[in-house]
Parts: structure tokens; C-alpha cells; sequence
């Protein structure tokens, strides 16, 4: 022991030298009165327990408690210097600059200390030194205490003058009490004298009631407008209109940027030092209005190129549905309790109008009504989907079972064109006397060929088991370029119960190939196993990191809850929203919901989000901090801050932009000959149906927030391993890119067209959002992704109607469908101006004329 140091309530602190490692420490004793009080112990033992758990430039070290012949001792980092109450007893009032530095040293150290849960109480000049190179060095953690400990306690302990009124008045400390110490320190600093100047308890709850604080500037008259703000608001009476944490007080000093601060200091910013960062994030209007003009302008070039090239139903789903009822009551079949359908694209007579010698394809999509076809499946037993990311059963899933079960598929013009029913396993079977014609007239009636020319051939599929007779007619009926065909139909004790229209270009058939889907290999499995095998790897890789993370409590909690909230809850929706278009019962319902697939699968990505944004995200708040200032606010509910709505209307902007080349990209090829650009169809589900519209708006949302977290965590890793930021973008495009065009060149060797645009759009994609991932944010990126998610790399929006013509039978899908595009990026633009007025006031800023 060298020498004593100094003494205060808890004890005195000698300077001595370790022996052993041959460096300086500071020893605490605490006073032998109180050696033997069990409370003083407690609270002594609580200093170094919360202590320790701090780790910062700017906060005094602890090291250990030891004990010698009966003298219980705390060990320190030892500070060559002085506190600061007697640096402003000798010096005076610093100057400005050097007052800022203390105050946000002063900051940075408390708001170290927050974050760890630990509430200092006794802020005050005397326990915070300024070590021989100046730096700001807060001691005395022995008032200290755990924030979730002392809520409920009322123990006024500290020193009275650097109270705040409620820990006077009752002992209730919180953050709020320990930011008023700041501002009377602050005060002080920057005044040279205090906000309060006496010790008397009764006095000083009497200023304090009356809210006579002195103004800072009244004193001097070098007081900066800012820092009188910041110390006035840190003073506010009523602790709800203080600043809620340090890092806000930091950002509101002059010059100051708490995130700058911590990472040219060397360390991990934390999620509330990153939310404060001094990046307002507003933009200037002119930009605001700019983009959000873009994205307007765009969805009605959108609107109006689909409205032109597209050809709607000839019928809608309504009276599809209603038409199928019609023609299976009258060929004389009873209908199953269960039942599901929807209209679809023809994908056969896609392919056969886009092959390289095509007709005219506005022409015949606007003549054929083979364009889009209307499927609806009957089942004994409720139409459960088999598969995890389909929850709505579709015409091969599930597969039908035996027992009245029909499958019938009509063209948009109401012209039965596919027929399935597979009648009860128990029926007998056919009588001697089935030797009789069934009567085919219905089925030529209901599926066109009633009047057509027919010529007696050979069936050129396979017939069912269960059917008894057989007819096939090649008919000289063209149907809109859709060429001749055959028709093959099939009875069952004298009731028609197969049909199939067979044209040269779709030798399958709807139902056909479902069948063989369901029964078959399927195609891509090797793909299929070795994209789950690295999904697998993945999702492993990010369990380690995210309980690495969470085991050395740098993970951000809140935020990893809040986007396995945001992705688990979309899917649970989208779930509940799909479960009732199977025409489930109540039971069915919920087992299906709890039991069976709804919360599993919901389950089952919350937490995959979940691991992901657990294990890169504080590897983000080292490498690209200001990407996460954004999601940070947003995190703390401040929904409404400037840089939120920066992110939703760049977002947006990016997503639109992107689309919007990709479609001039598509018609200059198509301009150029190299490929014949399609029409531009929304997703036919869709069409008049307004709960699969709200379920197909909501997963995609649930699909952009865990696809983004995905390709964050994937771009996060390749960087940790490559240590170049340019170097791991270009790895993460050429992977992400690849996993879209390597697929599309293989289908080019196979016979399909490979374009130009096959490759630039998935390399023009990933690329567009890795950049708004890293320049811009995150919530700017899952923006993007579902914007983009809902449109293709060569069109418009398919996924949802859009039309300028309110009179469609779909209006009112493409109303709703437009304003969940638009309405963020308009809340986005409002909220980015940070309340900058749209237009300057001419008369404020015209220039005085020269006299």
C-alpha cells in the first residue's frame, strides 16, 4: 500500500502496487463500523458483482474482493488523476470543446453501464475521475445496483443534491433518475457551477416541486442553444419527458455521433447506440418526391401494359364453379361433401403459343379461351394438402382416393375439356346387360364438339380400370389456334366419367399428369435434396453462432424476437387465412392449425429467422452499423422516424425501378427479334377471389422477411470468411444469381429458350438488393423483396390484378392489391421528410433586390 487516495461514505481507497504483475491498483476498504454489518457487505459485494460486468474505456475497472486479517478490501483499476469536482474547484469552468468531449465520454460510459442492466445512483463530479491523459473515467459502483432488482425498491440512498425528484421523494430510481444525475453533472460542467446549490433535503425537494431549476445560460453567456436543450430536457420534473436512454443525450451534443464515437473506440455498438447514431435519416424532399413519383408513374405503366396485353376469363370463377355443378348433376353424378377449385394459367398452351415459330400471341390470347383453365375436385373426405409450403389443395394435391371422387377441369369458356370420377371401390361389377350405348350427346354438348365433324379412332390414352366403355372421335373443331384434337370419353354402368381433350401439343392433360406427379419421381430431385442438404448446413451453421452470440450477450434479443414474430406470425396468418378454402369443418380446422400443419410451419421459419438474425446481426453492427439504424428505431416502436420511412420508399423505389428495366428489357428483345415478349397475367387465383388476394399479399410478406434474413446471413458469412466487403458482394451475387440462371441454362439444353433476360434478370436482382441491403437497411431490403416477390423478371406484377379500368370484374382485387404496393411508400415518403416542408416558402428565401 502506497497511500490513501481519498474516503467517502462506503469506505476508503488506497493506492497500492501488485507485487506480482508489477502494476499500480487501487484498494477500497470498507470502513471497520461497518465490516460487520451484513447490509454493508451486501451492497459492497454488489459493487464488484455489477462492476465487473462493464467493460469500457470510460468506466473505472473491477477486478476482485479480498480479505486480510479481518479488512475486506475491493481491488481496482488504478487512476492517475483527479475527480472531477475538484478539477472544477481548481480550474473552473472548461472550456466548450473540452466540456463536450467530457460530457460525451460522461455519456458513452453511463450508457455502457445501461446496457449491462446496471443503474449507477450515485452519479455525481466526485465519482467520476479524469485520468492523466484526460479521459473521462466513471467510479463508484458501490450505490450501484441491477435495474430489474431496484425497480421495486424504495431505498433513498445516494447523494441528495444529484437526485432526481422521485428518488428523493420515495428512493425509485430507474435510467430516468440516473439521466437527471447526468443533467446536474452536465450542469455543472457546463456552467462551472451546480443547478442546485445546497444539501438540504427539505430544501431541495422544495425546488424541486416548484421545477426552479437554474437556467444554464443565465450564468454565462457562451452557452450553446444545444446543450442548453440537451441539460433542460435531461432536467424535466416528470421523468416520462426526459430522454428514455444516454445514447439519446449523446446524440443531441453538438457534433456528436455515438456510433462514430464507439467504432473509432474499437467497439461493438450496441442496438440502442446504433438507433441513436446522428443520421436523422430524413430525405430531402426534392428525392422524396422524386422516387415516390417513380414508383406512381411505374404502377401505371404496370397497369397499363397488363390491362393491354393480358386477356381476362371468359367467365368468371363464380360461374366457372357454378357451370361444373351444372354439367356433373346433369350426367347424373352425386357431389361429395368436400370440395375445392380455382382458376389457373394453361401452362401446355403457354408453352405450345411460345414456341420458336409462334402465331401471334396477343392474338390468340385475346381468341382462345384455352389461355387459362378452371380446375374443381369433389372428395368424400375433407381436401387436406400433403405438402408443408402449400397449404391449399390444388388438382394432384391431394391425391384422389376411391369413393365418388371427381375431378372435372373446364376451359374459361365453360367447355368441359378434362373429366374424373372415380367411382366407390365397393360398386359391383357391370352387369351382363351393360352391352348398351351410354349416351355420349351430353358429353360432346358440354364439351363444344356437339356440331363438330367426328371420325371413330383408336384411344390414345390410357383408359381407366373402373370404365366399361370406351369412344374416341378426332373432330375437325379449331379451337382459337389450338388446332384439331381428339376426344376420348369413358363410362361406368351408363354414366359418363372420364373425358379427355387430347390436341397434338398436350398429349397428358391436366388431370393425367397430376396423377403421374403424384405417383411418379419427381423431376428435380437431386436438386431438390442437395438445395435441402445446404439448407440443412445452414441452418446449423447459424444455431452455433447464434448461441455463440447470445453466450458472450452481444446479441440483440429484442430485435431477434420481434423478427421471429414478424415472419412466425405472417405464416400463421397466412395459415388461418388458406385453412378455410378447403371447406374444412370446425375440428378439421383446428387440427389442422395446432395438430397438424399451421403452427408447425409457422414454427418452423419463426425460428429459422429467428437463428439467423441471432448470429450475424451484431457481426452487421460491426461491419455495416448504419444499415441497421433503421430496423434499430424501428425495434423501439418509433414507427414514425424519418429513417423507417427512408427505407420503406427506397425500398420501394428499388423494387419498381428493377422491374421496370426488366420490362423495357424484355420488349427491347422482343424489338430485336431475340424473343417474343408474353403478355403480362395476373395470378388467376386471384381473379374475383379477395381472401386468396389477402393471402397471397401476406406470404409473401412473411416470405420477404425470411428470405432477406437468409441472404443477410448468407452475405454475413461469406464476408467473415473473405474479410473484403466488395470482394464477399461479388461472391454473394455470383452464388445467389447462380442458384436462377444454372437451372434456366440446363432447361436450354433440354430444348427450352434461354434469353438474355434469363440471366441479367437474376444478376441485376441480387445485385439491386445487396446494395439496398448494405447502403440503405434492412427493412429497406425486405421491402424490396416483396415488391419484387410479387412481380417477374420480364413483366409487370402477375401475382396480383392490376388494371386502370374500375368497371373490371376484378376492380376491386386490383384496388386492394395497388394500394398494399403503394400506401408504404407514400407513408414512407411522408414519414422520410422528418417534417421538412414539401416546397420552400418563395418569400423566406428569395433574394433581396440590389439597391
Amino acid at each position: 500500500i502506497v497511500g490513501l487516495l481519498g474516503r467517502g461514505g462506503m469506505g476508503e481507497v488506497y493506492r497500492a502496487d501488485d507485487l506480482e504483475l508489477e502494476q499500480s491498483v487501487a484498494l477500497k476498504f470498507l470502513p471497520e463500523r461497518v465490516v460487520g454489518d451484513p447490509v454493508a457487505l451486501d451492497r459492497f459485494r454488489s459493487e464488484v458483482r455489477n462492476a465487473r460486468k462493464i467493460a469500457h474505456p470510460n468506466v473505472c475497472r473491477m477486478y476482485d474482493i479480498g480479505e486480510v486479517d479481518g479488512h475486506i478490501f475491493l481491488s481496482m483499476e488504478y487512476i492517475d488523476g483527479e475527480d472531477l469536482a475538484h478539477v472544477l474547484a481548481r480550474m473552473g469552468r472548461p472550456s466548450q470543446e473540452k466540456s463536450l468531449e467530457i460530457a460525451r465520454q460522461l455519456c458513452l460510459g453511463l450508457a455502457a453501464a445501461h446496457e449491462n442492466g446496471v443503474l449507477h445512483r450515485d452519479l455525481k463530479p466526485a465519482n467520476i475521475m479524469i485520468d492523466g491523459r484526460g479521459r473521462v473515467r466513471i467510479t463508484d459502483f458501490g450505490l450501484a445496483g441491477l435495474a430489474d432488482e431496484l425497480g421495486d425498491r424504495r431505498e433513498r440512498v445516494g447523494t441528495p443534491a444529484y437526485m432526481a425528484p422521485e428518488q428523493l421523494e420515495d428512493g425509485k430510481v430507474s435510467v430516468s433518475s440516473d439521466i437527471y444525475s447526468l443533467g446536474l453533472v452536465l450542469h455543472e460542467v457546463f456552467t462551472g457551477r451546480r443547478a442546485f446549490d445546497t444539501n438540504d433535503v427539505t430544501e431541495l425537494k422544495k425546488l424541486h416541486s416548484s421545477d426552479s431549476v437554474t437556467t444554464p445560460s443565465s450564468g454565462t453567456h457562451a452557452m450553446d442553444p444545444a446543450v442548453e436543450r440537451v441539460i433542460e430536457r435531461c432536467l424535466e420534473h416528470d421523468r416520462q419527458q426526459r430522454p428514455q436512454s444516454v445514447y439519446v443525450v449523446l446524440g443531441a451534443l453538438p457534433g456528436s455521433d455515438p456510433l462514430a464515437a464507439a467504432l473509432a473506440a474499437g467497439e461493438l455498438p450496441s442496438p440502442d447506440l446504433v438507433a441513436s447514431a446522428r443520421d436523422r435519416g430524413a430525405l430531402s424532399p426534392r428525392w422524396a418526391l422524386g422516387m415516390l413519383a417513380a414508383v406512381l408513374v411505374l404502377l401505371g405503366v404496370f397497369a397499363g401494359v397488363q390491362q393491354r396485353t393480358s386477356r381476362d376469363p371468359v367467365l368468371s370463377q363464380d360461374a366457372l364453379s357454378a357451370r361444373t355443378e351444372e354439367i356433373l348433376r346433369d350426367l347424373g353424378h352425386e357431389l361429395p361433401p368436400f370440395t375445392a377449385g380455382s382458376l389457373a394459367i394453361n401452362d401446355e398452351f403457354r408453352a405450345f403459343v411460345n414456341r420458336p415459330d409462334p402465331p401471334d400471341w396477343a392474338s390468340v390470347e385475346r381468341e382462345c379461351p384455352l389461355v387459362y383453365r378452371y380446375w374443381r375436385r369433389w372428395s368424400p373426405s375433407a381436401l387436406q394438402s400433403e405438402w408443408l409450403h402449400s397449404p391449399i389443395s390444388d388438382i394432384s394435391n391431394p391425391q384422389a382416393r376411391p369413393g365418388r371422387s371427381i375431378t372435372i377441369v373446364l376451359d374459361s369458356a365453360g367447355n368441359l375439356i378434362e373429366l374424373e370420377v372415380i367411382p366407390p371401390a365397393e360398386l359391383p361389377a357391370p352387369k351382363s346387360d351393360s352391352d348398351s350405348e351410354p349416351d355420349w350427346s351430353k358429353a360432346l354438348r358440354y364439351s363444344g364438339h356437339e356440331h363438330a365433324e367426328r371420325q371413330s379412332v383408336d384411344p390414345p390414352r390410357a383408359v381407366p380400370a373402373y370404365c366399361d366403355r370406351v369412344v374416341a372421335w378426332q373432330t375437325d373443331r379449331l379451337l382459337k389456334n389450338g388446332g384439331p384434337c381428339v376426344l376420348q370419353v369413358g363410362a361406368h354402368r351408363g354414366k359418363v366419367v372420364h373425358l379427355s381433350t387430347i390436341w397434338d401439343w398436350d398429349l397428358g392433360g391436366p388431370i393425367s399428369r397430376a396423377i403421374s406427379q403424384a405417383q411418379g419421381p419427381r423431376e428435380g430431385a437431386f436438386e431438390s435434396e442437395a438445395m435441402s442438404l445446404f439448407t440443412f448446413v445452414l441452418n446449423v451453421l447459424a444455431a452455433l453462432l447464434a448461441w455463440r452470440n447470445v453466450r458472450l450477450g452481444r446479441a440483440d434479443r429484442r430485435g431477434a424476437i420481434l423478427v421471429g414474430l414478424a415472419v412466425g406470425g405472417g405464416y400463421l396468418l397466412f395459415e388461418a387465412i388458406a385453412a378455410p378454402l378447403g371447406e374444412f369443418t370446425i375440428g378439421g380446422y383446428v387440427d389442422n392449425m395446432i395438430r397438424d400443419r399451421g403452427f408447425g410451419h409457422a414454427l418452423i421459419h419463426a425460428v429459422q429467422s429467428l437463428l439467423a438474425y441471432l448470429a450475424v446481426e451484431p457481426y452487421i453492427r460491426r461491419i455495416w452499423p448504419r444499415s441497421l439504424i433503421g430496423w434499430a428505431r424501428f425495434s423501439q416502436g418509433r414507427v414514425r422516424d424519418p429513417a423507417v420511412g427512408r427505407e420503406l420508399l427506397v425500398g420501394a423505389f428499388a423494387a419498381f425501378a428493377f422491374t421496370g428495366f426488366m420490362l423495357a428489357f424484355g420488349m427491347a428483345e422482343d424489338r430485336l427479334g431475340f424473343r417474343q415478349q408474353e403478355s403480362i397475367r395476373p395470378n388467376p387465383e386471384v381473379l374475383g377471389n379477395s381472401v386468396r388476394l389477402v393471402m397471397t399479399l401476406v406470404n409473401f410478406l412473411a416470405v420477404a422477411a425470411l428470405v432477406t434474413m437468409l441472404r443477410y446471413f448468407e452475405l454475413v458469412v461469406i464476408r467473415l470468411v473473405v474479410r473484403k466487403n466488395t470482394v464477399a458482394m461479388i461472391i454473394f451475387v455470383a452464388i445467389d444469381a447462380g442458384l436462377s440462371v444454372i437451372p434456366s441454362i440446363i432447361n436450354s439444353r433440354a430444348g427450352s429458350p434461354l434469353h438474355l433476360s434469363d440471366v441479367v434478370g437474376p444478376i441485376l436482382l441480387v445485385s439491386v438488393l445487396v446494395l439496398v441491403l448494405v447502403r440503405v437497411g434492412l427493412i429497406a431490403g425486405i421491402m424490396m423483396s416483396f415488391v419484387a416477390g410479387l412481380g417477374n423478371w420480364g413483366g409487370a406484377l402477375p401475382s396480383i390484378p392490376l388494371t386502370l379500368d374500375l368497371s373490371a370484374p376484378y376492380a376491386p382485387q386490383a384496388l386492394l392489391g395497388m394500394a398494399v404496393l403503394v400506401l408504404p411508400a407514400v407513408y414512407g415518403f411522408w414519414t422520410s421528410l422528418g417534417g421538412q416542408p414539401l416546397f420552400k416558402d418563395p418569400l423566406l428565401h428569395e433574394k433581396p433586390a440590389r439597391t
